[in-house]
This record gives structure tokens, C-alpha cells and sequence, in this order.
């Protein structure tokens, strides 16, 4: 199956935030929803860096804050999260950063295959 490429930023920017800002109830019912369809979501045993480095290319980069409720309900957790679309070969992969660490500069990365 072809992916174009507008359709899995879109796609993919829903995943992540579905993730971070949506209750469970919503995205079951997301889910569950005869328009929704079964989406490969493999785990990417690499950094971003690795795969930049080893030829993947960024075709997509998006950047959010998000205000999370804490478990009390006081407050918000506010965060900063980075999403990134790589491409190689016709496969694609999205990688997220939450609240990279400026100094020093090395943070940690999340990884999914998509197709």
C-alpha cells in the first residue's frame, strides 16, 4: 500500500497526541470506528541519531506543548514534545522526543515503524 506523505504526518501527528492528551475512552472509541483501520506500530530498537545516521531522512517535523493534569487534579504538567517522520526505502518511521534535555545535549528518543 502507498502512503502519501501529507497523509502520514496527519496520521501520525493524531497517534502521538492521541497518546499525550486524550483519555483512553476517546481513542478506544477512535478505535472502534468503522473508519479506523489496523496501523503497524512496531517498536524501532534504534535512536534517531542511528537511524539519521544510517540514511534515513526527516520529511516531517512538528513540535508541541502539552499541559498534562496531574493524577491529583491540581496543576498541569507542561511539556514539550518533538515528532519527527523519517523515510528510507519506502518505509517510514515516526520518532518522539518528550522534553529534550538542552544542556547537556543528549536526550532519548522513541522510535515506531509505520509500514
Amino acid at each position: 500500500m502507498k502512503y502519501t506523505l501529507s497523509k502520514l504526518v496527519f496520521f501520525t501527528s493524531i497517534i502521538i497526541l492521541s497518546n499525550t492528551v486524550c483519555s483512553d475512552e476517546f481513542v478506544n472509541a477512535q478505535v472502534q470506528n468503522s473508519s479506523t483501520f489496523v496501523t503497524n506500530w512496531k517498536v524501532v530498537n534504534k535512536s534517531l541519531t542511528d537511524l539519521l545516521n544510517s540514511g534515513w531522512r526527516i520529511v516531517s517535523q512538528s513540535a508541541y506543548r502539552v499541559a498534562t493534569a496531574t493524577s491529583g487534579g491540581f496543576g498541569a504538567i507542561d511539556e514539550e514534545v518533538f515528532t519527527y517522520t523519517i523515510v528510507k526505502d519506502e518505509k517510514f518511521i515516526t520518532c518522539l522526543i518528550v522534553n529534550p534535555k538542552r544542556e547537556p545535549a543528549i536526550t532519548r528518543s522513541g522510535c515506531r515503524l509505520l509500514n
